[in-house]
């Protein structure tokens, strides 16, 4: 089913919550207000981030109402000059559909770049599209300041802070319009890697003498510090999660990462051990052999018994009207745009006890019309047996 709702995501780097309040959600409230088709609109500002979750009216057509929201949102010209272009989609149900565990004694370093890989070749495969990897620390840049060169080069840290934050961002510096045309001027300056920081220059003389950061502090390339740490039968591991969105298939994705499995282990160096957990294909794939079964045998007992307490004729007639009702329901299912899924597979089991009990008691009853009335033909006998 549909959430019916949009989010709105805006990244400003290095503002507090107040800030990204006032300079982000308050603003996008303000230009969604009376917007047609919109129940509620409620946001959230945290460290760097805010995000704004629109829900739509019941009945509203969602992927209108999700360009409405965008036009408007690419409309404000006055967030902040830090903050990034606003992110506008569609909030889907998404499940879980398995764990890829890559697990060995080896460099985090390395593990994050295997665990990488296999979200990459996941990602590729046709029937996947959501791949999270979990377990592992992110990159960081860390930059500690010597407070005795700081006051050699007589520097504050604000200034420096300052001299940091302008040499390393991207930044949209506008439109040059000529008679040809258009040209968007965008400068591209953010830093990824130590080396690139280390050679920001934090001040400068007219004569050409400079201070770099590496002179001023220490710049670490490393991972973050956090609490959050994968392990798998004692060695670090990291979980690669594979998900499902509303329209794809949870056996046909489990069945693709498996076969990937069985390849890429192959591939990967002997310290390495690649590992599926949490297959919930499993759970859909019982639940469906146990559909086929009871359809199975409910058919074979119905002709069975049929068979021997009436005639072979009634029980063949009988019998096949259970795979013609599955397939009737299977058509439907399809007509409306519904799948095979745990609920609906629970109905059919369900619905198909009534069906074999039903077809058991209606034709026992034609039977006994056709005995009561031996000169009725059986035409009438079926439709009057069956109302009876």
């Amino acid at each position: 089913f549909s959430l019916d709702r949009v989010l709105i995501t805006v990244v400003f780097p290095g503002a507090n919550p107040e800030e990204v309040e006032e300079g982000i959600c308050v603003k996008i409230e303000e230009a969604l207000t009376g917007l047609t088709g919109v129940k509620t609109i409620s946001s959230s500002a945290r460290e760097s981030v805010g995000s704004v979750i629109v829900e739509i009216e019941t009945g509203e057509d969602i992927e209108r109402v999700k360009d409405d929201v965008e036009t408007r949102i690419n409309g404000i010209n006055t967030f902040p000059r830090d903050a990034e272009k606003p992110i506008v989609k569609k909030l889907e149900l998404i499940r879980q559909v398995l764990h890829v565990a890559v697990a060995g004694d080896i460099a985090e370093d390395t593990l994050r770049n295997l665990a990488e890989e296999v979200k990459k070749d996941l990602l590729a495969l046709p029937e996947i599209s959501q791949v999270v990897i979990d377990g592992l620390k992110d990159y960081e840049i860390s930059i500690e300041f010597s407070e005795a060169r700081l006051r050699e080069y007589g520097l504050t840290f604000a200034e420096a802070a300052a001299a940091i934050r302008a040499s390393s961002l991207d930044l949209s510096a506008g439109v040059i319009r000529t008679p040809t045309g258009e040209t968007l001027v965008r400068v591209k300056g953010q830093k990824y890697v130590r080396q690139d920081f280390e050679d920001i220059v934090i001040r400068s003389n007219p004569g050409g003498a400079s201070v770099r950061l590496y002179q001023i502090a220490t710049v670490k390339d490393r991972f973050a510090e956090n609490q959050l740490e994968g392990s798998l039968n004692g060695q670090r591991a990291a979980l690669v999660s594979v998900f499902k969105t509303e329209t794809e298939d949870v056996i046909r994705i489990s069945d693709q990462v498996k076969a990937y499995i069985a390849q890429k282990r192959l591939t990967m160096p002997p310290a390495v051990t690649l590992g599926i957990l949490s297959d919930s294909s499993a759970v859909v794939k019982s639940r469906l052999d146990l559909l086929t079964n009871n359809g199975l045998q409910g058919l074979c007992l119905v002709f069975l018994c049929l068979t021997i307490f009436l005639s072979i004729g009634v029980s063949f007639w009988v019998s096949i009207g259970i795979p013609i009702s599955m397939l009737g329901t299977f058509i439907l299912l399809d007509t409306f745009g519904q799948s095979l899924n745990m609920m609906s597979m629970f109905g059919l089991i369900m619905a198909l006890g009534m069906l074999v009990d039903d077809a058991i008691v209606v034709v026992e009853n034609i039977f006994s019309h056709m005995e009561e009335h031996p000169g009725e033909s059986q035409g009438k006998a079926a439709l009057e047996g069956t109302l009876r």
